[in-house]
């Protein structure tokens, strides 16, 4: 059986989590070969302009704990992950394609690499824990931890499964105090509470060929950005 060697390049900030991630994988790949995993698809940064925070790595057909150390977002504009040019669509045409080469942070709400979002919730329930629901617990504290430590200004939630997994948690009290929430039908917004920090996010809904509303979502990160960037500015 491989050994599971991940090659994130590690920072002091998040060493511990990341070991944890890292322990956590390696002992259900001992249990079943085909577990894959990837924690970060970027550079870590505190204090980051930008979180991404997608579903799950969905690359299962690849060993994602062995990836090159992150020199940049992995996301390019010839991408051929609908999602990646998507993003740089979105940036590019909200005037901040420039962000995208700065502090930013890419990771997923869950670790564990399948070929389909749903297939996620099937190996999941495969994994051999007590109790069942432990592999989400882990999750849900672990992303919780992430957005501590980033502390972006503002959250990107890639598809509606991340937010409902996100918004669950907050509801559940697993996670943060839940202030705001609004629900469209292509694009969603809002805010909660982790102690005494407020983290604004927006996110998008998905198809097949990729993001729903590209230009609607463009319109509303340039707005949240911005927004954002003056009130750090007036707080200086």
């Amino acid at each position: 059986m491989p050994t599971i060697k991940p090659k994130n390049s590690y920072h002091p900030a998040i060493d511990t989590l990341q070991k944890e991630i890292e322990q956590y994988f390696k002992s259900l790949a001992e249990k079943n070969e085909t577990i894959r995993y990837q924690f970060l698809f970027s550079p870590f940064y505190e204090n980051a302009d930008v979180l991404i925070l997608g579903f799950n790595p969905g690359m299962g057909d690849k060993y994602c704990a062995d990836v090159m150390e992150r020199t940049g977002l992995t996301y390019t504009k010839y991408d051929t992950y609908s999602t990646g040019r998507d993003t740089f669509y979105v940036f590019r045409k909200a005037g901040l394609e420039n962000v995208l080469e700065g502090r930013i942070v890419k990771s997923n709400v869950f670790h564990l690499a399948t070929r389909t979002a749903s297939q996620l919730y099937t190996t999941a329930k495969k994994i051999d824990e007590t109790p069942k629901w432990l592999f989400y617990k882990k999750h849900y504290e672990w992303t919780r931890e992430l957005i501590q430590k980033v502390a972006p200004k503002l959250i990107i939630i890639e598809g509606i499964r991340a937010y409902r997994e996100i918004k669950k948690a907050i509801e559940e009290n697993r996670f943060g105090q839940g202030i705001d929430f609004i629900d469209k039908t292509e694009i969603f917004q809002g805010k909660f509470e982790i102690g005494n920090r407020t983290f604004v996010f927006i996110g998008y809904h998905r198809a097949r060929h990729g993001m729903i509303n590209k230009d609607g979502f463009a319109e509303l990160l340039r707005e949240q950005y911005l927004q954002l960037n003056m009130l750090e500015e007036a707080t200086k």
